[in-house]
């Protein structure tokens, strides 16, 4: 069982905030009891979301669409055989990657993910620990952070922390940096 899942969407490699800060939040886990399993959305990309995956969410059986179930099977199974979530989420033009999107997209499934009834969305991916490591130049991610709590919420993960890596594009990089380290020792405290 892979306890301690990392997401990582960033398409900058050495130089990403984001990769470097999710790193140090997974440091701060002891490894030692947790298997960790790393899903890197630009090396292993999934593919956008499209009319072969939402033809095959809902029952067909083109070899497109059988594919797509496969791999959103693939990807759910990692979620579900972790406890703990640490996703890398950088911020480019107001908006999180495509890439993460995607990801999103391939493990929301009506009837094996969640379900709606009358009540609302019942997600089946609970029990989960997400921490999403925001990483922006500056602006702001309320309308981000509402998105992402919403759709995983309905998905069942409930228990989010945001980690707010502000300012690491600017002249203020030291502040932000002390402050998203200041951010993390907390959480691991």
């Amino acid at each position: 069982m892979n306890n301690i899942l990392v997401i990582n969407s960033s398409v900058r490699f050495e130089n990403s905030n984001s990769r470097q800060l999710t790193q140090v939040l997974l440091e701060k886990f002891s490894t030692e009891r947790h298997g960790v399993k790393h899903r890197d959305l630009v090396k292993q990309p999934v593919p956008h979301f499209d009319h072969s995956a939402f033809s095959g969410f809902g029952g067909d059986d083109s070899q497109a669409s059988k594919k797509a179930c496969e791999l959103s099977d693939e990807l759910i199974g990692e979620v579900k055989d972790s406890e703990i979530i640490i996703i890398g989420a950088p911020v480019y033009n107001f908006s999180i990657p495509t890439t993460l999107k995607a990801w999103i997209d391939y493990i929301a499934r009506v009837g094996v993910t969640f379900n709606y009834t009358e009540q609302g969305p019942v997600g089946y991916l609970d029990n989960k620990k997400v921490y999403i490591v925001l990483a922006r130049g500056g602006g702001s991610v309320e309308h981000i952070e509402m998105q992402l709590s919403q759709t995983l919420g309905m998905l069942g993960m409930k228990d989010i922390t945001f980690i707010h890596a502000a300012n690491l594009d600017t002249p203020e990089r030291e502040e932000g940096l002390a402050d998203v380290h200041a951010q993390i020792d907390a959480i691991c405290h």
